[in-house]
């Protein structure tokens, strides 16, 4: 799971340089974000979660909710103390001194923590779904770290927030499968985007059918107890068969439904399902929406940026305040 790591100094060319080799390794956990100004970056910070700070100097002033020893500070003087690190040396020592701190330091996550479930599912196609499922997951972030994870065959996670040379679900339903897939394997598979956790969706349309239903309830239990996020945002298809013993997981289900009689209609059947399937607990969860209009254009053409301020984020933040934050339902 990528970690954001802060990089504050007034030096920015020479910030802008680290910033770039950090990247550049295969082996960091961060995504790299550089200040030249402390109020620049308590603003970042009141938005994003700051996991890891490397700092100029030894100023005392300290970053709100960031404990001492996940700071890090740069020295020109060879001979420093033991929570600094010599910035003219080369960056491979940098960063393995960094890596170093980050191990020892960083919060210990319990073998037993199990991430909350929000499901966004509705047996009803172009519902807007998919939309609202991103809305919700964005509009979660300042309540914790938060995954968005699409079980659909089509997925219509937007091209420009993809890792295209990251792994992602298919590989990690491979994992599964082969009795292999640990913490440190998903962390790998996990990337960060306007923080926003995510998983690449699956790679061709079958790799869904890969494991079967039994499979996939399994899979999703293991992917809760592994996630180091608080919370994931479940995107699930509307193919009611492969997903049905998935929903008392959830500790919501958010259904957008419309008003259009052959809709009802299969909010009805799908009602029946439940019951006939003794999927009661489930059926508890349920919230239907009637959901506002995403940005126009959809999320495929830039507009996914433009949730936020959209009706549609603004209504997915209503639906935190009234649903999530009130009444907690596990």
């Amino acid at each position: 799971m990528e970690q954001i790591l802060a990089v504050l100094g007034r030096d920015k060319a020479y910030a802008d340089r680290l910033s770039r080799f950090i990247t550049s390794k295969p082996e960091t956990p961060f995504t790299v974000y550089t200040f030249d100004d402390k109020e620049k970056l308590e603003r970042f910070s009141a938005e994003n979660t700051v996991d890891f700070l490397l700092m100029e100097g030894t100023s005392d002033e300290k970053l709100p909710g960031l404990p001492d020893n996940r700071v890090l500070h740069l020295s020109d003087k060879p001979d420093r103390g033991s929570n600094s690190i010599y910035k003219f040396q080369s960056g491979d020592r940098i960063l393995k001194e960094i890596l170093t701190c980050y191990e020892k330091n960083r919060p210990a996550v319990s073998d037993d923590t199990v991430s909350r479930l929000y499901m966004v599912f509705s047996p009803i196609g172009r519902s807007g779904k998919t939309s609202f499922a991103l809305a919700l997951a964005k509009a979660l972030r300042n309540e914790g770290k938060i995954l968005y994870v699409s079980y659909e065959e089509m997925p219509g996670l937007p091209q420009s927030i993809r890792e295209t040379a990251k792994r992602g679900l298919s590989e990690a339903f491979f994992y599964f499968k082969e009795k292999s897939l640990t913490r440190e394997v998903l962390r790998e598979l996990v990337f960060q985007h306007d923080g926003v956790f995510y998983l690449n969706p699956i790679s061709l349309p079958e790799d869904i059918s890969v494991l079967s239903e039994k499979e996939l309830r399994d899979f999703t239990s293991t992917l809760l107890r592994l996630s180091e996020q608080d919370a994931i945002v479940l995107d699930l298809d509307s193919i009611v068969s492969r997903f049905g013993s998935i929903l008392p997981l959830a500790d919501w289900i958010f259904m957008p439904v419309s008003e259009n009689r052959q809709d009802l209609q299969k909010l009805d059947t799908f009602d029946r399902y439940l019951h006939m399937n003794q999927y009661q607990s489930a059926a508890e969860k349920i919230v239907k929406l009637l959901l506002p209009k995403a940005p126009d254009g959809g999320i495929d053409n830039g507009s996914f940026q433009l949730l936020d301020a959209s009706p549609l984020g603004t209504y997915a933040e209503a639906v935190v305040r009234n649903y999530i934050l009130r009444r907690p339902n596990r």
